[in-house]
């Protein structure tokens, strides 16, 4: 197999991956839009608390939840102006 036709396969994989991520981001962002368990509520607060360079560590609001990574990978979509509902839900899946 020549370097070009390897590039291409790899290029094609590449994207058929991407679109498999995007897909499946949008379905977990669906199915669970509606939904909130409590865990799931203090990961909004913390996203909007983060976004707006509020920290409550080591405990978040007397709580030991832990760094609450996907607060801070939400944190920045947040402080843009993105709904941290719909945010955290892609991020948490």
């Amino acid at each position: 197999m020549s370097n070009e036709a390897r590039d291409r396969l790899f290029n094609w994989a590449f994207v058929v991956v991407v679109l498999c991520v995007l897909v499946d981001r949008a379905w977990l962002a669906h199915i669970t839009m509606g939904y909130a368990s409590d865990d799931l509520t203090v990961v909004w607060l913390g996203a909007t608390d983060y976004a707006r360079a509020i920290f409550h560590e080591p405990f978040f609001y007397g709580q030991d939840y832990g760094v609450m990574l996907e607060a801070l990978i939400a944190a920045p979509f947040v402080a843009l102006g993105c709904n941290p509902v719909p945010t955290v839900a892609i991020i948490f899946g």
